[in-house]
């Protein structure tokens, strides 16, 4: 292992010191979120016969935008639109079998399984299965609503 010398230590303590106080004023911002909390989501009915629980939207201490929500969707829901998103997604699938195109791509996903829809994918999720499929979406950066 090579040892370090005075210049090497010297450099890496002085960006230790910046890196301690940007971590300690984005803790103490604790972005738009604030401090640590419970959120009530809020109910939306779609015209479609959904629902979707709204939750928060804002930004993490360290910067992220994040927003997301869950959406119960009952079996024979017509589906969507393909779409392009401009933000990260993960989808968690808690109940149910969702049907996920991507692309020219379509996969189907059970209860258990998470979706990853990259920044700049035109997709497509809906429910394929036969009974309610229940989701959350996490989006995270781009143009996710800071709050």
């Amino acid at each position: 292992m090579k040892q370090t010398n005075r210049r090497d230590f010297g450099l890496g303590m002085a960006a230790l010191a910046g890196f301690t106080t940007v971590a300690s004023a984005q803790a103490a911002d604790g972005g738009t979120f604030g401090v640590a909390r419970v959120i009530v989501p809020e109910l939306a009915r779609t015209p479609n016969g959904s629902e979707r629980w709204n939750g928060p939207a804002g930004t993490f201490a360290t910067g992220e935008a994040v927003s997301m929500h869950e959406s119960v969707v009952p079996a024979g829901t017509p589906k969507g639109t393909l779409h392009v998103i401009h933000h990260t997604e993960l989808i968690v699938i808690a109940e149910g079998t969702l049907s996920f195109q991507h692309g020219d791509v379509v996969e189907t996903a059970h209860a258990g399984s998470i979706l990853y829809v990259a920044y700049g994918t035109n997709h497509l999720v809906w429910n394929s299965g036969a009974t309610t499929a229940r989701y959350t979406v996490i989006q995270v950066g781009g143009d996710t609503p800071k709050g």
